[in-house]
């Protein structure tokens, strides 16, 4: 297929086919892409960071045989879409690292269609989700995108694991606003379970779905 192909660009066959040919056309998709219209939590790195995030995420895709890029699936999105996600949790991890502040304004991510941004694609580690899944991940991305800033961007940042302690630091806050956090998080997972019961979905019939649904 054309590597233009919006839904699925030519070095996702040629993976199979072939790999370095697959390496290369990717790697140039990563460069155009991140240098031309970067996500948003990226605007603010320096040159030489923008330069490593690339080669880290190329290599993070690349890796075990393609095994991010194997996990993309085609349901009607765009491939740079989640491809974004992809790169968007990445490079979060990586200022998380280096200590410096994330503004709420940044975690959500953003990409050359924002409309059809999907939390299925942050999927990334877990193998290929059920249909079910994908729905329920659909319905709950809309959802959060229905909260104030605050709540998308503690769901967010806990959604990627991280430990309240760590929370308040990457939201440049005292550890000692843990507890808060904590309890913010709580809150948050409420609001967004109300706005879940619009599509008719309790908390007892998502945890169903997602302990139903091979890894």
């Amino acid at each position: 297929m054309d590597d233009t192909n919006i839904n699925w660009p030519g070095f996702l066959d040629d993976i199979d086919v072939n790999a370095d040919r697959a390496k290369d056309t990717f790697y140039r998709y990563v460069y155009l892409l991140l240098t031309t219209k970067p996500p948003r939590v990226m605007r603010g790195v320096s040159d030489d960071e923008r330069i490593d995030l690339i080669h880290d995420i190329y290599v993070y895709c690349t890796d075990n045989d393609f095994a991010i890029l194997r996990q993309y699936q085609d349901i009607g999105n765009p491939f740079a879409a989640w491809f974004y996600f992809v790169c968007h949790n990445r490079i979060v991890n990586y200022l998380k690292r280096k200590g410096k502040v994330i503004a709420f304004s940044d975690l959500s991510p953003d990409g050359s269609d924002n409309e059809k941004l999907d939390p299925i694609n942050q999927i990334q580690d877990t193998g290929r989700c059920s249909p079910e899944v994908a729905d329920l991940l659909r319905k709950t991305n809309s959802c959060i995108r229905k909260l104030d800033a605050y709540c998308q961007a503690l769901l967010r940042l806990a959604g990627l694991e991280n430990k309240p302690q760590e929370i308040a630091n990457a939201l440049s806050q005292p550890k000692s606003e843990a507890k808060k956090i904590s309890d913010g998080i709580r809150y948050c997972r409420k609001k967004l379970g109300k706005l879940l019961e619009q599509y008719g979905l309790k908390a007892k019939e998502i945890r169903e779905i997602l302990s139903a649904s091979p890894n």
